[in-house]
């Protein structure tokens, strides 16, 4: 790879030069440019495992093949990767034993403990995979941001809320339900509170912040909580449920001149529901800056949020600069006269809240 006829090759360039271009390459690209020369392969193969990014199940135990084996090199690859995503959105192929995926993602996941950041998602069959790994072998002393998905939630209760105290350093915490497997009954395996001081990002279902929200960390500015599991229940039942939001607002209050300047709270709804959304506005934090309601389904909207107004919760909010209220799809335009009344209920938010500078209402923006 020297220099011919006076020319300078890719091969002279500086190492730290070599490792730059490696380093901004699509990880594709950076696979084949290792493959050019032993140079290259040497230099750039701990860079490329750095990041392990898996979207077909057959990918695992090439990777497994590669970062597990009893060797000194396979041990220096697992301990320099920071990040770790699998994301299956297709089947899992017929040829594919579940259990088998499993067996090499569990090996995979105890030798990449140097994490960063994890994120385990799989739509379908290929879900099987996650249900048969247990959390309670697993730690990540550096992990900051975990994004994961479950099918359901309380086949890995026991082990799962377990794992999130041994992580004290998260910053983002993402966890998804699958859309089918939403109960009313949360698990019963775990009890009490789960700090993470460092936490600033927190998305999931009510049975999961729970456990977090009544000794939220101070760093926490953004929140988006899913409600789907209290549709169809009874005022009590709701109010209820949603307690933790109310000492998450004592919390706030008494740590008022240590708090992020702004939190920005999303609630996710199945249909938009009075009951739960009444009850959320009195329990939520008044500091709020930004609050958004995300529905699956919502029907005679304009009604709806007449509604709700009318109860008037909207005036804790002092703060509040953004209010939005948007459909999972907005591909169905409301009619002229639905457009009209959202425009007369944009000015009556605006009255309630004057602190608020911008109204979201389905597709529109005031």
């Amino acid at each position: 790879m020297g220099p011919r006829s006076g020319h300078i090759g890719i091969g002279d360039l500086p190492d730290e030069l070599l490792l730059e271009i490696m380093r901004i390459s699509p990880q594709r690209e950076h696979a084949i440019f290792l493959r050019l020369s032993k140079k290259f392969y040497a230099l750039g193969v701990t860079s490329l495992y750095r990041a392990i990014h898996i979207t077909t199940s057959g990918t695992v135990p090439k990777i497994t093949s590669t970062i597990c084996e009893d060797s000194e090199k396979s041990r220096e690859l697992a301990l320099n990767v920071r990040c770790f995503e699998m994301v299956l959105n297709t089947s899992l192929p017929a040829s594919h034993s579940p259990k088998a995926i499993a067996s090499s993602l569990v090996k995979i996941l105890a030798s990449i403990t140097n994490l960063n950041r994890l994120q385990l998602y799989a739509e379908g069959d290929s879900m099987s995979i996650f249900h048969n790994i247990s959390y309670d072998a697993h730690s990540f002393p550096e992990l900051k941001t975990l994004d994961i998905v479950f099918h359901p939630l309380d086949r890995y209760a026991s082990t799962f809320f377990p794992f999130l105290k041994r992580h004290p350093l998260l910053e983002t915490l993402i966890v998804q339900i699958h859309n089918n497997e939403h109960r009313r009954v949360s698990p019963h395996t775990f009890s009490g509170s789960i700090p993470l001081p460092k936490l600033r990002t927190c998305y999931g279902p009510l049975k999961v912040l729970k456990h977090l929200l009544p000794v939220a960390a101070p760093l926490l500015s953004t929140i988006s909580l899913d409600l789907t599991e209290l549709a169809g229940c009874l005022p009590g039942m709701v109010e209820r449920d949603l307690e933790p939001l109310l000492k998450l607002s004592e919390l706030r209050e008494r740590r008022q001149s240590s708090l992020p300047e702004t939190l920005n709270f999303r609630l996710v709804l199945s249909a938009f529901d009075i009951v739960i959304t009444d009850a959320a506005f009195r329990f939520l934090p008044s500091d709020v800056a930004r609050l958004s309601i995300h529905c699956k389904y919502v029907n005679d909207l304009d009604r709806k949020l007449r509604d709700l107004l009318d109860k008037e919760n909207l005036k804790r909010f002092k703060s509040l600069k953004r209010f939005s209220l948007t459909r999972w799809s907005e591909e169905v335009q409301p009619s002229e006269s639905e457009k009209e009344s959202f425009d007369l209920l944009a000015k009556r938010l605006r009255q309630m809240c004057p602190s608020i500078e911008i109204v979201d209402l389905g597709p529109y923006t005031y």
